[in-house]
C-alpha cells in the first residue's frame, strides 16, 4: 500500500532523495587541499563537505576540468 502512495507521487512530479552539494563548496575544498599543506579531512571540514563526496568530485574533476562550473554530484 505505501509504495503506491510513493509512485502517485512521482506522477506529480515530486522527486526524492538527498540534495546536491553544493559545486562552490567542493571547488573551495580542491583549493584548499591543491594550494595549502591542509589534508583532505581538514580542507572538507574547512568548507563543509564530507570527505567521500569530495574525493568523488576531486576524480569528476580530473577527468573533466569543466566540470566545477555545473552541478556534478
Amino acid at each position: 500500500m505505501r509504495e503506491l502512495v510513493g509512485r502517485g507521487d512521482t506522477r506529480r512530479g515530486r522527486t526524492g532523495g538527498r540534495p546536491r552539494t553544493d559545486t562552490a563548496k567542493l571547488e573551495n575544498a580542491r583549493i584548499l587541499y591543491e594550494n595549502s599543506e591542509k589534508t583532505a579531512a581538514e580542507a572538507c571540514a574547512a568548507a563543509g563537505v564530507g570527505r567521500r563526496t569530495f574525493f568523488s568530485y576531486l576524480a569528476e574533476f580530473k577527468k573533466d576540468p569543466a566540470c566545477g562550473s555545473k552541478d556534478v554530484l
